[in-house]
């Protein structure tokens, strides 16, 4: 499963690694209940809650901690347009610290968040190498044409027996929309964490 169709355009892909073991949440070892994920092997399970936050679409993901000891994890989200385009870019921006995709004056942006983290790591052409299940990916800050599927990674700990939060947010439109509404949804985090149920109901 794709989860997360964002618009007609592109497709999202979430990945999990933790404890050294990485899988895609398609995966025959996620069982899954609406947007509801849990993996008996890793102990943990994900529930995605995907909002409209002033115009961008926020992915509210909280993942619980079955195991009595902290554990490092990292969540990989791999977004993949629907068709090709020989004439798109994509690229890691430093200035908003988010991965862009252009196709002339039409501007996607991916962003994340994580305790106080954002993006870790990013690729702009990703092939999904076998680096992944060691919980890396080649570090690629641009990519012209093709199908320019892209990675980015929000990496943080995961307490014993507790549930940590993060945010994935996706901007669509012109370069000025996308740019500001990255910078308001940074802005806030806070507001969405403390009114999540108020904000995922719009």
């Amino acid at each position: 499963m794709n989860f997360g169709q964002y618009n007609s355009y592109s497709t999202l892909k979430y990945g999990i690694w933790i404890d050294g073991e990485f899988s895609w949440l398609d995966d025959a070892s996620w069982s899954t209940e609406t947007s509801n994920f849990f993996n008996e092997t890793m102990q943990l399970s994900v529930l995605i809650e995907p909002c409209t936050y002033e115009g961008t679409m926020v992915h509210v993901i909280s993942i619980r901690n079955y195991l009595s000891k902290n554990r490092e994890i990292k969540l990989f989200f791999n977004q993949s347009p629907n068709e090709s385009s020989e004439e798109g870019v994509t690229f890691y921006a430093p200035a908003v610290s988010a991965l862009v995709r252009s196709f002339g004056e039409d501007y996607f942006l991916m962003n994340g968040q994580m305790g106080n983290r954002g993006i870790v790591q990013y690729c702009a052409n990703f092939k999904q190498p076998s680096s992944i299940a060691e919980g890396h990916v080649l570090s690629q800050p641009f990519s012209s044409g093709g199908t320019m599927s892209s990675v980015i990674s929000l990496e943080g700990e995961i307490k014993a027996n507790e549930e940590s939060v993060a945010y994935l947010w996706m901007c669509h439109g012109t370069e000025e929309q996308v740019l500001t509404n990255n910078s308001l949804t940074q802005l806030n985090i806070s507001f969405i964490k403390n009114n999540k149920t108020q904000v995922c109901s719009k």
